[in-house]
C-alpha cells in the first residue's frame, strides 16, 4: 500500500478507523519487529493521538540498542505514549526471545 492508499483507508473507512481506535485506546500494543520509522505507522499513530488527545494505555516497542536514539525515544513516549524497551541484538536477538518468554509466563 502506498502512503496515499493508507491515508484514504485511514480517513475514509470508518469501520477501519473504529477498530484501530478501539485497539489503541483500550489495549496495550507491543511493537515488535518494527523500526518505528515506517511513515504509515507514524500516520496511524498521529491519527489516533489526535483523535483521542493522547489518551489510552501505554504502548511498548522493543528496539535494538543500535537503533535507539534517546531523544527519539523520549519523543515517542511524549507524542504517542509508546515506551521504548531497548535490547541487545547479540546472539541472534536472544533478549527478545527471553522478553517474550517472560511476558508469556506473566500472563
Amino acid at each position: 500500500m502506498t502512503e496515499k492508499d493508507y491515508r484514504q483507508i485511514l480517513f475514509q473507512e470508518q469501520g477501519y478507523q473504529s477498530i484501530l481506535q478501539s485497539l489503541f485506546t483500550t489495549k496495550t500494543v507491543l511493537f515488535l519487529g518494527s523500526s518505528l520509522s515506517d511513515p504509515e505507522l507514524k500516520l496511524l499513530l498521529s491519527f489516533i493521538h489526535s483523535s483521542f488527545h493522547g489518551g489510552g494505555p501505554t504502548h511498548y516497542a522493543l528496539l535494538s540498542e543500535k537503533d535507539l536514539n534517546p531523544v527519539e525515544a523520549e519523543s515517542w513516549r511524549k507524542n504517542f505514549n509508546i515506551q521504548i524497551i531497548p535490547y541487545s541484538p547479540e546472539n541472534n536477538h536472544q533478549q527478545v526471545y527471553e522478553f517474550l518468554i517472560g511476558l508469556k509466563e506473566s500472563l
